[in-house]
C-alpha cells in the first residue's frame, strides 16, 4: 500500500494504448490488462470509461469499441484545451483592453475584495 502512495502517475501513451486494445480484443479482463501493462486497475477502468468511442442512440449514450487512436485523440484534445482555454484574452483586443483597464483601477482578479493600490 505504501508502494501506491509514492508511486508518480503517468498518463499513457500510445503503446500502452496500442497493448490496451489488443490485449482487450483478446479478451483479457481489466485486472489481467493492468497487470501485464503494470498500471493501476482503476487507470484501466477510467481509461476505457473516458476514451472508449462514444455510441449515442435516441435518448442515451453508450460505450463502444475502445479504439487506441480514437483513445490517443481524445486525451490530446483533453490535455490541448487544458491548457490553452483559459487564454481567451489573447483572442480578443476588445477583453484585454477591458482587463488591463480595470487592473489599472485596482480591481482585482481574484473573487474576494483586495484592497491595494491602483497599478500605476
Amino acid at each position: 500500500m505504501e508502494d501506491m502512495k509514492n508511486k508518480k502517475y503517468e498518463h499513457l501513451n500510445q503503446l500502452k494504448r496500442d497493448r490496451l486494445q489488443a490485449l482487450r480484443e483478446s479478451g483479457h479482463t481489466q485486472k489481467e490488462i493492468a497487470d501485464i501493462l503494470k498500471i493501476n486497475q482503476s487507470s484501466i477502468s477510467r481509461e476505457l470509461n473516458r476514451n472508449c468511442r462514444k455510441i449515442r442512440r435516441k435518448k442515451e449514450t453508450i460505450n463502444g469499441k475502445y479504439e487506441s487512436s480514437v483513445a490517443q485523440h481524445k486525451a490530446y484534445l483533453k490535455r490541448y484545451y487544458a491548457k490553452h482555454n483559459w487564454k481567451k484574452i489573447n483572442e480578443s483586443d476588445d477583453l484585454r483592453q477591458y482587463i488591463v483597464k480595470k487592473l489599472k483601477q485596482g480591481w482585482s482578479p481574484a473573487k474576494r475584495p483586495v484592497v491595494k493600490q491602483p497599478l500605476q
